[in-house]
């Protein structure tokens, strides 16, 4: 019979001082949705930003990761649909970084093509100290690739899997995690009407630290998007309007809350 780890408690004392010398919240590159969000992506958190194709997912975390490596921080993503353009980024360091070439050296990218080596490349990440030791954030775009039509008992053990190794690397190494998640149906319980709501949200639900919800609000020359912050512990649900320009995501300065 396999021993269990001992169990340890610290002091409010002891996890206060420590959340006081962590790092600040990384800004987005864009003030008002840093200020959505509770003042920008926090270290030691997973974030989740889900919505139909087209929404700007993948636009908020290419921007993320040119304002970080802008600002000399080390960011790692984990792509896995093609999505994650380092030419995009490329375009959007243009409006950030005196030197665009240097900024992109802090950009580190994996491209996982199946489910044993997005698997392997995640647990590589919780185990190693040496890719993350100066890493700020951490993308993974998208956390569902492999996923979508394999429901089967060993797959969700694996999307489980994903879950706990996530929230790991966002607190052992002190990480802004942000994750792309698709959408499926599902059914309200209350209205027993269905609704688009993240893939596997049932499993989703409790795991990452804030949920941002996106949508496309109208199409046209400017198609507009909507952001809504789901679920928070540094800020109430709020809601803004927002377009994807040459430089990146730039939200409306009405943002509301619901």
């Amino acid at each position: 019979m396999s021993r269990c780890p001992p169990v340890i408690f610290h002091n409010a004392r002891e996890l206060l001082d420590f959340e006081s010398s962590s790092s600040g919240p990384l800004s987005s590159g864009c003030p008002l949705l840093d200020d959505l969000i509770g003042g920008g992506f926090l270290p030691g958190t997973v974030t989740e930003i889900s919505g139909e194709a087209g929404c700007g997912k993948s636009q908020i975390c290419m921007q993320l990761a040119a304002t970080s490596i802008a600002n000399g921080l080390d960011v790692v993503c984990v792509e896995t649909e093609r999505g994650f353009s380092v030419k995009r980024v490329h375009q959007m360091l243009e409006f950030r970084a005196e030197n665009v070439e240097e900024a992109l050296q802090h950009l580190l990218i994996s491209s996982p093509s199946t489910i044993e080596q997005f698997m392997h490349v995640l647990t590589k990440l919780e185990q190693s100290t040496e890719e993350l030791s100066k890493t700020s954030v951490l993308v993974i775009d998208s956390i569902a690739t492999f996923f979508r039509g394999r429901l089967h008992r060993e797959d969700l053990q694996n999307w489980r899997r994903v879950l706990v190794i996530l929230c790991n690397v966002a607190i052992r190494h002190n990480v802004a995690v942000i994750y792309v998640n698709h959408v499926a149906s599902r059914k309200d319980p209350s209205s027993e009407e269905w609704a688009t709501a993240p893939f596997l949200f049932h499993v989703l639900a409790r795991r990452p630290t804030i949920r941002i919800w996106l949508k496309r609000a109208s199409d046209g020359p400017k198609t507009s998007r909507s952001i809504t912050l789901m679920k928070s512990p540094f800020s109430p649900k709020l809601s803004a309007e927002f377009f994807i320009t040459n430089s990146g995501v730039s939200l409306l300065a009405d943002d509301k809350s619901n």
